[in-house]
């Protein structure tokens, strides 16, 4: 890789950056152009619009080439911004606050869409770092809006994010208590980990008032099929077998038509449920499986077999790694 450091003329920012998007196009990063110009940016302490006007010298040069190499390892861009742009606004991530999904963001889409009161009561279940609640309470500035998650860490950061705008909450969804009947309630990513569904939508009808609606999306039938095929395979064989006897997978996959049908019973006027694939290529692979989709397994096992089990499921799933992600869409009406 191109050393930025030893670029002639390192005060033209022009020419830092192309080397820099030269550099990361050899790497392989999908965006290069984007990538070197954010991370300028980022390394200026200024704004993109404004990287002509940036001092250049030399700690810009050294922070600069440090950041495009950490890059070039496929190091997630908002990891080393610290930043990620979610709708309206621009959020705090890096290690423990993830980066907001592509589902999170068509939930957004969604949720600003549609017409409700001028001060809504909306829920935003297992609201995590809180990037969905920030986002909602800047499109209704005046809405109340209520952030409920099972982690005590994760509301701390939230309140740290969201400070009064929003009711940040501890709390288990199939036991949800609230102090008034709401208009809408949002989740991302969050019904595939509950075992019982029948319970949690008792629950999240009792909590929205008559034509209040419920929008969620999570795994869904068929969701990571080939992955975990793989990770099955591995986890058969020695010296992981012992380790994952009596051992269930934690997720609940549910059709469309059972999840239609338990919504119903529980109470809902109307519900529309269905499927869509939406395959992933994550960029920094093994970060991504062994933190997330793969999570479950890696903590099954002891330390010492974490990355020896990594290594023999990167092996089998080849390159590049796709993630067969099937999400299911929820949209009732109570």
């Amino acid at each position: 890789m191109t050393r930025l450091g030893r670029v002639p003329a390192c005060a033209n920012i022009r020419q830092v950056i192309d080397a820099a998007a030269a550099a990361l196009a050899e790497a392989g990063v999908g965006s290069p152009r984007s990538d070197a110009e954010l991370l300028a940016a980022h390394a200026a302490a200024t704004d993109r619009g404004r990287l002509a006007f940036a001092d250049t010298g030399p700690e810009f040069c050294q922070r600069y080439d440090e950041l495009v190499a950490r890059r070039a390892k496929r190091v997630p861009l908002q990891h080393l911004t610290g930043t990620a742009a979610f709708g309206p606004v621009t959020v705090q991530v890096g290690p423990g606050v993830f980066i907001p999904r592509p589902e999170t963001e068509s939930l957004l889409e969604w949720a600003v869409a549609q017409q409700l009161s001028r001060r809504p009561v909306i829920v935003d279940l297992c609201t995590g770092s809180g990037a969905l609640a920030v986002a909602l309470s800047k499109h209704w500035p005046d809405a109340r809006v209520i952030g409920v998650d099972g982690s005590r860490s994760m509301i701390d950061r939230a309140r740290v994010r969201l400070g009064t705008r929003a009711d940040l909450r501890v709390g288990d969804l199939l036991e949800l208590q609230l102090d008034e009947r709401v208009d809408v309630v949002f989740s991302s990513a969050t019904f595939h980990w509950i075992a019982d569904h029948d319970r949690l939508f008792s629950a999240l009808h009792a909590a929205l008032r008559p034509g209040g609606r419920l929008v969620a999306q999570c795994g869904g039938e068929g969701n990571i099929d080939i992955l975990r095929g793989e990770a099955r395979a591995v986890i058969a064989g020695e010296p992981y077998a012992e380790h994952f006897a009596g051992w269930q997978a934690p997720w609940n996959y549910a059709g469309p038509e059972q999840t239609a049908e338990r919504l119903l019973s529980a109470g809902f006027a109307s519900a529309s449920c269905w499927l869509q694939p939406a395959p992933r290529q994550p960029e920094h692979a093994r970060e991504f499986l062994s933190t997330i989709v793969l999570g479950p397994h890696v903590q099954q096992l002891p330390d010492e077999l974490r990355d020896r089990f990594m290594d023999d499921v990167l092996a089998r799933l080849g390159e590049p790694v796709v993630v067969d992600y099937i999400r299911l869409n929820i949209d009732a009406t109570a």
